[in-house]
């Protein structure tokens, strides 16, 4: 193809999205030779790929610049389809080196990247600033304007979500964008349900479910959220929040799913289920969500998950009828119990603790909802490298392979299940899986260290020393010592290929602070 033939390739497939005929696009994108792109196509190609759910053929048209060497508007491209593959810390770190001046969008796409983590604090700014971008279209600005009411309401600023969203709704009457009119509908209604306005919030609810009446998005989806907890709290009937919770789960919308079992945890004092929630979110802002509802429970250091034969085995999201048990001193009398703190299996020797398939396990069970994608799996095993579109699918599929292998053959209770590309486990017969609360990649590098200092003692040792022991790979022995450097465990003694490590004692310490 010619220059001028992918810029009409380009055109058309801008017509049809907009024209919502995605199918079109795939088919006219399904077999181009990224190669043969000209460069001066290859951002906007990228994005259309993008919008067109083809994130994977995006990331290869703009894999020559992956290693920094883009324009801004590449960088800024890259970043975002970082974060869509699960790559979120990866996706952070490049759109940070984005000029915010020539392309403003990096500042929304951050924006993005921080509301997957439920780090909505760091967003506010980043939308301010947008905002204030000079000769947006109107359109961009409603996209970013409702993107900030939407943290502010997380946030609980109601005094400014009522302010913004005051305006916001009068700028899409007059704009007739009727999509984001009902988003905005959608998320003052929230702040009505908090101040127990329930009228006002069920007006704006009907009026946000009429203009979405012929939509099978997810933002209709979000409105019947909302419409059945303002049922359940009248009502004081969790009928309505299970009967949403079934529909999220059948529509693949884990995170809607969790609130769901939130928002039944919060009205009915659930603390069984907020239990559930806190060692099945793996984001620290939702947690401290939890603890700001001021329920009476403790979480407790562990987590019991039990699956009996009568309930068809999986996540709390994937599943239905699993059963939770909390604690971790009522262990029940049967069904094989795997200590992903430990690695052992009914107190064998199964899982080499710091190990991929160890942190890959203890991974898959810090979400009870939401399956894990390639980026992300690839960011937590390794965290020092960078996601590669041609290498890095293959090594994840690798890991996954060898842990299902090991799974089988030593019988335990665990399936691992790849649904659209994504991981979630599957709890199998009579199962009982102990979670440690403080995340399994942390208690790996506790252990790994707890055995390193088992054989070396008080006495130096130095990190080449450390590798021949155990048979570790360099990342996962550099992080376990700068874990045991910042945990106080471990102090560094010199610099560059001399330096030595040494478990600090109390003795030490008492010198440290005599000294």
């Amino acid at each position: 193809m010619k220059s001028t033939d992918f810029l009409v390739l380009r055109q058309k497939c801008d017509d049809w999205l907009r024209d919502g005929q995605v199918n079109n696009v795939v088919r006219a994108l399904k077999g181009i030779n990224t190669a043969k792109i000209p460069r001066v196509e290859r951002v906007r190609l990228a994005a259309i790929a993008r919008r067109a759910n083809l994130t994977d053929l995006a990331l290869r048209i703009l894999f020559p610049i992956a290693d920094g060497s883009g324009t801004d508007a590449e960088m800024a491209e890259y970043g975002l389809l970082l974060h869509h593959v699960g790559s979120t810390t990866e996706g952070l770190a490049v759109l940070r080196t984005v000029d915010t001046k020539i392309v403003p969008e990096a500042l929304l796409y951050t924006s993005f990247c921080h509301f997957s983590r439920w780090e909505y604090a760091s967003a506010v700014p980043l939308l301010e600033s947008y905002l204030n971008t000079p000769d947006m279209t109107t359109y961009a600005w409603a996209v970013g304007s409702l993107n900030l009411a939407s943290a502010y309401v997380t946030l609980c600023e109601d005094e400014a979500a009522i302010h913004h969203l005051a305006h916001l709704e009068q700028y899409l009457r007059d704009h007739k964008y009727l999509r984001l009119l009902a988003n905005a509908l959608e998320l003052r209604s929230q702040v009505d349900i908090r101040n127990q306005q329930f009228e006002k919030a069920e007006s704006r609810l009907s009026e946000a479910a009429a203009i979405l009446a012929q939509s099978q998005t997810f933002d209709q989806l979000f409105v019947e959220k909302w419409q059945s907890v303002l049922q359940s709290i009248r009502d004081h009937d969790a009928r309505w929040l299970h009967e949403f919770r079934e529909k999220a789960r059948r529509r693949l919308h884990w995170e809607s799913v969790r609130e769901a079992d939130f928002f039944l945890a919060k009205i009915f004092c659930d603390t069984r289920l907020f239990r559930v929630l806190h060692f099945g979110t793996p984001y620290a802002n939702y947690r401290k969500r939890l603890q700001e509802l001021g329920m009476p429970f403790d979480p407790g250091s562990e987590f019991l998950l039990v699956c009996g034969n009568n309930t068809r085995g999986g996540s709390a999201a994937h599943a239905e009828g699993t059963d939770f048990v909390g604690g971790g001193t009522d262990l029940g009398e049967h069904g094989p119990l795997l200590d992903l703190s430990s690695g052992e299996l009914d107190g064998r020797n199964f899982l080499n603790p710091g190990k991929s398939i160890h942190r890959f396990l203890g991974l898959l069970f810090s979400d009870f909802y939401r399956p894990f994608r390639l980026g992300t799996i690839f960011s937590a095993l390794f965290p020092q490298e960078k996601f590669d579109i041609f290498t890095t699918p293959r090594r994840i599929h690798q890991v996954v392979f060898r842990s299902r292998e090991l799974l089988a053959m030593h019988k335990a209770p665990v399936q691992i299940v790849e649904t659209d590309g994504s991981y979630h486990f599957s709890l199998q017969g009579d199962a009982r899986i102990r979670i440690p609360g403080e995340g399994i990649v942390e208690s790996s590098r506790d252990m790994l260290l707890e055995r390193l200092h088992a054989v070396v003692g008080d006495r130096m040792f130095s990190a080449r020393e450390a590798r021949a022991m155990f048979n570790l790979p360099v990342s996962s022995l550099n992080l376990a010592l700068k874990h045991g450097m910042t945990c106080g465990t471990l102090r560094q003694l010199g610099q560059g290929p001399k330096t030595q490590y040494q478990f600090v004692t109390e003795e030490s310490r008492l010198i440290q602070r005599v000294g």
